[in-house]
């Protein structure tokens, strides 16, 4: 069953970085563009430390709430949630990895996502720090841009006769 949400509000804005702490300044916004290419996979690595992110990314997060994947304050891609949330280590069924890639091995949460738009150069929020951030202020100027960007998107894709589409 498929429905057609373009006058349906997305459930909830995020931004989020897809980085290992220590490998943050080795990686860049191709790097991160590769692996969505790749994978169409976001995903948080286990830590001790902000567990609040990782209880946000697979307890409050959900299917077809719109995600900002960004590099610092480099917008990389526009994103939708389109599956639950899993661990590698306890559902090796759902790995799609057939052999040890170090550049995803880390992320032990996953959600699959569908791309809607990769940014442009230059593209960026003020917010750049933190791995997985809600927009919980429409006011606030992040808020702004990403909300900017998906309804961009949307017209985008009304324009070309598509859609997004509800999962």
């Amino acid at each position: 069953m498929v429905v057609d949400v373009s006058g349906i509000p997305f459930q909830e804005l995020w931004h989020m970085q897809l980085s290992q702490q220590h490998m943050q300044q080795a990686w860049g916004v191709l790097n991160v563009r590769q692996i969505l290419e790749k994978y169409h996979f976001i995903g948080l690595a286990d830590w001790e430390e902000k567990k609040g992110q990782i209880k946000d990314f697979l307890e409050v997060m959900r299917v077809n709430d719109i995600v900002a994947i960004k590099h610092g304050q480099a917008l990389v891609a526009l994103t939708q949630v389109i599956g639950g949330a899993y661990d590698i280590r306890k559902d090796r069924a759902l790995c799609v990895t057939e052999k040890e890639d170090l550049s995803v091995d880390w992320m032990h949460y996953r959600r699959p996502v569908k791309i809607l738009a990769w940014a442009g150069e230059g593209q960026t929020i003020p917010q750049g720090r933190g791995t997985l951030n809600k927009c919980i202020s429409p006011g606030a100027e992040t808020s702004q841009i990403i909300m900017g960007w998906y309804e961009k998107v949307q017209e985008s894709l009304k324009a070309k006769g598509e859609r997004v589409i509800l999962v």
